[in-house]
């Protein structure tokens, strides 16, 4: 593990570690030129790959990649720094929520990565067809949403794309396991709909406000909630999105993001980032004594400029003052005395 103050790549100072998982972490970095924010990836096996495909990539709802650089038995991955918070931050809150706000984060949520799945899928190769790259490793920690309420596809990793199918069963099962399709579990072949499968588990959750893992077949994550109208048909999608054959499932991010739209029309068509920023991002940022102690502040600064003010009025209408007096209150009495005396 890298400590505080490491200089890495001869251009970046490392300030503290943000997470680490199987053979990599991720450290807050910032530039010694620029003083520039950034997130940088380390990890003991190459990262070439996975840079190759985030440093090319340009969508809103995907993390950015910036740099690639091989080091002494280990490689970096420089990208944007997202100040925001995981999806299980949003799972948690969830569950004091009524159901129609679980519903609209659910398609708040859904909608970007649908954007973010389609875009990757149909990115080109150099030949211009379609790359079809997997993400195989989406959940809640992979899910990044910012502060203002845009969500970051993250960790290409372990991603697929047509290019490099002939993987061993081994490395077809890097990734989150709880999160993996039936047919990634098995070392089968995979489309989008096993993405699909990872992200409907995923909103899943957040409908329920907790983890949830089927034992068995029968099992329905959404047993407890009766709703009516849209909220019913959101159920059913994700039940979709759910099912082990994925022959019965879902079998795009294109048809998933379609559902979720048409759904999302009879919720009422909020804009997404903007309901997750003031509905679970924004509150959360400003508790209540912090902002009782601005108002204060700002209720001081006010009292500071009407003195100000009144001392140079003082100046204005009274330049006789002796030094050291005590005049305040003048400015007031100098405006409205003509009008007492009748001047």
């Amino acid at each position: 593990m890298l400590q505080a103050g490491t200089i890495v790549g001869c251009s970046f100072v490392i300030r503290h570690l943000i997470a680490e998982g199987g053979m990599a972490q991720v450290y807050l970095a910032e530039s010694l030129t620029s003083g520039q924010i950034f997130a940088l990836k380390r990890s003991s096996v190459s990262l070439s790959e996975e840079a190759e495909l985030i440093n090319n990539f340009c969508h809103p709802n995907i993390v950015k990649g910036i740099e690639f650089f091989q080091g002494l038995n280990e490689s970096f991955l420089l990208m944007e720094y997202i100040d925001g918070k995981e999806v299980d931050y949003f799972i948690a809150q969830a569950k004091s929520r009524p159901f129609h706000d679980r519903a609209c984060l659910v398609l708040a949520i859904g909608l970007q990565v649908c954007g973010a799945l389609n875009y990757i899928f149909v990115y080109p190769d150099k030949s211009g067809s379609k790359l079809e790259v997997i993400h195989k490793d989406i959940s809640p920690q992979n899910l990044l949403i910012s502060f203002l309420g845009v969500v970051k596809l993250l960790d290409f990793g372990v991603a697929q794309t047509k290019n490099n199918l002939n993987l061993d069963n081994r490395e077809i099962l890097k990734g989150n396991l709880p999160y993996m399709s039936p047919e990634q579990l098995l070392g089968q072949k995979l489309g989008q709909a096993s993405d699909i499968y990872a992200l409907a588990l995923v909103l899943s959750e957040i409908i329920r406000g907790e983890k949830w893992r089927p034992l068995k077949k029968t099992d329905d994550p959404f047993s407890r909630f009766k709703p009516s109208g849209p909220g019913r048909e959101l159920l059913e999608v994700l039940r979709k999105g759910l099912n082990e054959d994925p022959a019965f499932r879902t079998d795009s991010s294109e048809a998933f993001q379609r559902e979720l739209s048409r759904i999302h029309q009879k919720f009422g068509s909020f804009v997404p980032s903007e309901f997750l920023a003031k509905s679970f991002l924004w509150p959360q940022q400003v508790s209540t004594p912090s902002y009782f102690i601005r108002v204060l502040g700002l209720l001081g600064l006010i009292a500071a400029m009407i003195a100000i003010l009144i001392g140079l009025g003082n100046q204005i209408f009274v330049p006789d003052l002796k030094p050291g007096a005590d005049y305040f209150g003048v400015l007031p009495y100098q405006i409205f005395a003509p009008l007492r005396s009748g001047r």
